[in-house]
């Protein structure tokens, strides 16, 4: 890999991590917008079950002012939810929802220190303040030490706002020592790291956890380079490697180059190596166009199978198309080669549908996800008929059947009779694909 290609491709990596860090912390603030609301709604139950509905009712600038602020916390609540599901969010909306729920807060608790109960102990001794302490913990929710650090110095303002307040209009009624202003100091001090620790070690499990995400991706797409993302996916899925397969329908095709071995003795390796890739390339996608799967390759043939791993009603007539696709492939591939003063490219395929055993073979030490059983042999051994029987492609009868049972399009198939197969006791029933066959060639008559 160039140093080029591999600056960008850790520059995509970067961007992901962001793109996923934000995605959590927007999620986050989402949630923290739907508790805000709540607790809103909550705490204005609160202020109607306990007294606060005849004030309210009255037009008591204390109850009104909380209501406001009440409100004020469920309409900013509301809009967040609702402009972060359509976005991502920004720096400036975290910042911004931190001084929200500072304002939310300081509306509902500075009216009862302006106007206190006749039993006012304080604002240092009232347990309301301590929501102060849940507010400078909640920044912390926001995965940012800068944020946490904003939000927290927001309360250290309206602590001291508070106090102040206290002091200067009721200093008749309480009285604070120096150990209620360390005890205090402490509390909030704690409140301040345990917010900071929280957004840093919180965002840096997320980059680990990220890191990993992106560690399995790269394992994941270099497995894939190597045998189908599909297999990929499914032997990374299978916990300790295990051993061994399950019995299921499949639709198997083999293609393979004509002639391409003694063509492929006059080129250098280099360019053996651009033109069997060039080729496979076009290959491969018509075969990926109809959810193949490509098990192996086996120099210039290939191996593909449809059904695994899981099975799909119109297998068999993918596979039927995937031969046409790949055909058409081969057709437009040639154009290109001949523009280049190369040769034209010739390929024989089978296609069979039958009973075949998928899993993982081999040793612990070395697996290999693939399919074996006779179906497999059979459209093997279709694929090496082709050359014989003068034709591209050869689809085995119960292929043709199973494909026009799932009631899926079909290409033009021609009917080429029974042919004898090596290994086999029993003709098999065979169609070409578009083709009619040879003159001088009958049905029956051995064929590989």
């Amino acid at each position: 890999m160039s140093k080029e290609s591999s600056a960008a491709a850790s520059g995509q990596m970067s961007e992901l991590m962001e793109s996923f860090l934000g995605r959590v912390v927007t999620r986050g603030e989402r949630s923290v917008s739907l508790l805000r609301g709540v607790l809103c709604g909550l705490v204005f139950v609160r202020l109607v079950l306990f007294g606060g509905l005849p004030g309210l009712s009255q037009g008591e600038p204390k109850f009104v002012i909380v209501t406001v602020g009440l409100v004020f916390g469920v309409a900013a609540s509301a809009w967040f939810f609702r402009a972060l599901g359509r976005r991502e969010a920004t720096r400036r909306d975290l910042v911004l929802s931190v001084a929200v729920d500072a304002v939310t807060i300081g509306l509902s608790l500075v009216p009862g220190v302006i106007w206190p109960a006749d039993d006012s102990i304080g604002v240092l001794r009232n347990p309301d303040i301590a929501i102060l302490l849940l507010g400078v913990i909640g920044g912390g929710a926001r995965l940012s030490r800068t944020v946490a650090l904003f939000g927290a110095g927001l309360y250290l303002g309206l602590g001291v706002l508070m106090v102040g307040i206290d002091l200067r209009l009721n200093a008749a009624l309480i009285g604070y020592d120096a150990d209620e202003y360390a005890i205090w100091g402490v509390y909030f001090i704690g409140a301040t790291a345990l917010a900071v620790v929280t957004a840093v070690r919180t965002q840096a499990l997320l980059v680990e956890a990220a890191e990993a995400t992106r560690r399995s991706e790269r394992v994941r797409q270099r497995l894939g380079a190597y045998v189908s993302e599909v297999l990929a996916a499914e032997v990374l899925s299978e916990p300790g490697g295990r051993l061994g397969g399950r019995r299921q329908q499949v639709a198997v095709l083999f293609s393979d180059l004509r002639g391409f071995t003694r063509y492929s003795s006059r080129l250098s390796p280099e360019a053996l190596v651009d033109e069997l890739n060039d080729y496979l390339s076009a290959m491969v996608e018509a075969i990926e166009a109809e959810g193949g799967v490509v098990d192996k390759y086996m120099g210039d043939g290939i191996m593909v199978v449809f059904g695994v791993p899981s099975g799909r009603p119109d297998d068999a007539a993918r596979a039927i198309r995937a031969a046409e696709g790949m055909q058409e492939a081969l057709a437009a591939h040639n154009v290109r080669r001949r523009a280049q003063g190369l040769e034209a490219l010739q390929q024989g395929i089978g296609v069979h549908y039958g009973a075949a055993v998928a899993g993982n073979i081999g040793t612990k030490e070395r697996l290999q996800y693939t399919v074996l059983g006779d179906s497999v042999n059979l459209a093997s051994r279709l694929e090496a008929s082709t050359k014989l029987c003068g034709v591209a492609v050869l689809i085995s009868s119960e292929a043709v059947e199973a494909a026009r049972a799932s009631g899926e399009r079909l290409p033009q198939l021609e009917p080429l009779g029974p042919i004898e197969l090596r290994g086999l006791e029993s003709p098999v029933e065979v169609f070409a694909l578009g083709e009619r066959a040879p003159d001088g060639w009958t049905p029956g008559q051995e064929a590989g």
